[in-house]
């Protein structure tokens, strides 16, 4: 899955350290919207800007946030959520480089009156007109991707570290003020915090627990496959949903089993979780029983597909990103194991 990057370790401790700490040559996230900047390259896979390439096309160091190492790498967080012009024009012209020197992404990007200049224009060295401050050494150019470009490339711990940075964005973006007094919060020095200064509230990272569920047939030979309706993804999927309050995860299994397919399960079994940065979610994989000869009552809401599937007509999945495909492609070849556990 894509937080499997062993040997490498993600220290997610909270550190309390200042933009002045930051180097260079320390890997900075700028996102907007559910877009990333990245530069992907068919061979060596994603990356992303340097901090000193951000702090050469104008950016406040005051805006970076530290937000986690792999092994002894930092990654950083450039971000300002306020109306701060020098983040606004750094930001304009991140987004307006492409692949074609010259041509906007945006034409949101363009500056004042000249529509043929682009932000980024402003970045390029006097040294070399045709180089941008924001490139590498090898005159990477970087474009504005959807976060689905996180789910298709590689090496895995850009993309986990992407996902990863993602879900402290949101945070962060969505907590400038108090939502009890309304006063702008704070950084908290002491853990990975923000605290209001007036009334003393204090809010932490949101994670939403959901669950992903497996159910087989009593033999152990088919599983409920579903496709959801009027998403992005159009592939496989299992049942899956939030936990609600007052209710434990395997609770959640039942509810949402029955509300999404109108089946009734049994000898419910916890298998793995998956941090799922994209959607701010803990999610928790459980595998159970339910009968074959029970009607499917499909909830057409949130379902535009759920039937049986036996192991044979399982394709293969991607395995190595999604606790959803994990559990597909663990259930087409260990089913029997499974079973042995669970349909009973």
């Amino acid at each position: 899955m894509i937080q499997d990057i062993a040997p490498k370790i993600m220290h997610n401790q909270f550190r309390d350290y200042g933009p002045e700490q930051m180097k260079d040559e320390d890997t900075a996230f700028v996102f907007e919207g559910r877009n990333v900047v990245c530069h992907v390259d068919e061979q060596a896979g994603i990356s992303f800007p340097k901090a000193g390439e951000l702090l050469a096309a104008g950016a406040s160091r005051e805006h970076f946030r530290y937000l986690f190492s792999i092994d002894d790498r930092p990654f950083w967080l450039f971000a300002s959520f306020e109306e701060d012009a020098d983040a606004r024009s750094v930001l304009a012209g991140l987004k307006a480089k492409s692949c074609n020197p010259g041509k906007c992404v945006s034409d949101e990007a363009r500056v004042g009156s000249d529509p043929g200049k682009c932000v980024s224009d402003e970045a390029r060295t006097d040294s070399d007109p045709g180089s941008c401050a924001l490139g590498h050494a090898e005159d990477v150019e970087y474009t504005v991707e959807t976060l689905r470009v996180l789910r298709r490339t590689k090496p895995k711990e850009e993309c986990y570290a992407g996902e990863t940075a993602y879900h402290l964005y949101v945070w962060y973006r969505d907590n400038s003020f108090c939502g009890r007094c309304g006063e702008h919060l704070e950084y908290s020095h002491k853990e990975r915090a923000m605290i209001c200064p007036s009334c003393g509230n204090v809010v932490y990272p949101k994670i939403a627990p959901a669950v992903i569920v497996g159910i087989l047939n009593s033999s152990g030979d088919k599983i409920v496959m579903t496709r959801y309706a009027g998403r992005e993804y159009k592939g496989h999927a299992l049942v899956a949903g939030f936990c609600e309050i007052g209710e434990t995860a395997e609770d959640t299994v039942r509810r949402e089993v029955l509300e999404e397919v109108g089946l009734h399960v049994r000898n419910i079994r916890y298998y793995k979780s998956q941090p799922w940065g994209f959607d701010s979610n803990l999610l928790f994989g459980y595998y159970c029983t339910a009968d074959e000869d029970e009607p499917i009552h499909m909830d057409d809401g949130e379902l535009a597909k759920a039937v049986w599937i036996s192991r044979n007509e399982i394709g293969e999945e991607e395995r190595n990103l999604s606790l959803t495909a994990e559990m597909i492609m663990h259930f087409k070849e260990e089913g029997d194991k499974i079973c042995s556990s669970t349909c009973r």
